[in-house]
């Protein structure tokens, strides 16, 4: 479910890189206060329901965004039983990834995901980004990977293989 909106998606990424082209060519973005009729507070949230609380989860994140000369760091943080974060410079990225490994849903069996700028982001609008996003539950047959969601008009199409729901609220 996303419960904090992002401003928009980037068609600026690599053709090339760890996931299929059109998984890196493209990310959400997001940014902090007013770009292209759009106010974000600078943040991005996400989170996955209906986890095993039991489970340990393994969350692999990419992103690119070409052609800029500035740091695009973006930071990614997990909140379930525990919290943890992790950062990409999404700035001329074709093959980093980041990983936060290990981290078990709440008692509710929910993990939260918060996108925003890393600390070391000095593009003037603070853009932060999200291309692909890889969760591992340890048990290959049942492994969801979310693909880029698309956008539709004033509509965004999200997919992803593996068992799953998305709720939205």
């Amino acid at each position: 479910t996303m419960t904090d909106a992002i401003s928009g998606t980037n068609d600026d990424g690599t053709n090339s890189g760890p996931y299929p082209s059109g998984e890196t060519s493209d990310s959400l973005y997001g940014q902090d206060g007013a770009f292209g009729g759009f106010t974000d507070n600078g943040q991005a949230v996400f989170v996955f329901s209906n986890l095993e609380p039991g489970n340990a989860y393994s969350f692999t994140f990419y992103a690119s965004r070409t052609s800029v000369s500035d740091n695009r760091e973006t930071e990614y943080t997990l909140n379930g039983s525990s919290q943890s974060s992790v950062t990409l410079n999404a700035a001329n990225n074709t093959t980093s990834t980041a990983q936060i490994t290990d981290i078990q849903p709440n008692a509710s069996g929910d993990i939260t995901l918060t996108i925003n700028k890393g600390s070391n982001n000095t593009n003037g609008d603070g853009f932060y980004y999200i291309g692909a996003l890889v969760i591992d539950s340890g048990d290959e047959s049942n492994a969801p990977v979310l693909y880029q969601p698309v956008r539709l008009g004033d509509d965004y199409i999200i997919d992803w293989t593996g068992t799953g729901e998305l709720w939205i609220s």
